[in-house]
């Protein structure tokens, strides 16, 4: 999903990107909430939540048993703390047939559930990658057991500033390489 730069005033066909900036912060940030850059060889999205709230994702319509796992590589500088940044993940219960070419256009699609991942650990070390594996069957078996693992879609993968607490202005989140895995 994450792979290769992209405009993000003018993001390809079935992303979404809204962005609201911080004019109440003490100090704002000189980069925008959002850019790609060239980090240790990697093509990554740098977030600077304390530049304002955001949100970037993509529709999908994948059946979570044909692509159970989803992956991401992040790396946090100093002042990044866990939930700066959030994987936002949308599913939708429904039959094969049961979607049409409007689930495919533009904005965020309905969702029965979304889930809400902070991206960070308190146990890093700041400057190097880390890989996080999640099991979107287990996941969905997990908080919403009584539907049917043929009846669910992931319909939507983004990345949020996260809700909880402030950024810190320098705090800066890198993500790359989310991918859906068989």
């Amino acid at each position: 999903m994450l792979y290769a730069p992209f405009s993000l005033t003018t993001p390809p066909r079935y992303w979404h990107y809204s962005y609201k900036a911080n004019l109440s912060a003490p100090v704002t940030p000189s980069s925008p909430a959002l850019e790609w850059q060239d980090k240790d060889g990697k093509i990554a999205l740098a977030a600077r939540p304390a530049a304002g709230t955001f949100e970037l994702g993509r529709r999908t319509n994948i059946l979570v048993l044909a692509s159970p796992y989803l992956s991401f590589d992040w790396q946090q500088n100093s002042t990044a703390q866990v939930g700066d940044v959030e994987l936002v993940l949308g599913f939708r219960r429904q039959d094969q047939g049961d979607w049409g070419e409007s689930d495919l256009g533009a904005g965020k699609p309905t969702t029965d559930h979304t889930l809400r991942i902070p991206v960070g650990s308190s146990q890093v070390t700041y400057g190097q990658w880390h890989r996080e594996y999640f099991d979107l069957a287990g996941i969905y078996r997990r908080y919403w057991s009584d539907a049917e693992n043929d009846e669910i879609r992931l319909v939507w993968i983004g990345i949020t500033s996260g809700k909880d607490k402030p950024a810190a202005v320098t705090s800066i989140t890198y993500l790359t390489q989310i991918l859906l895995s068989r």
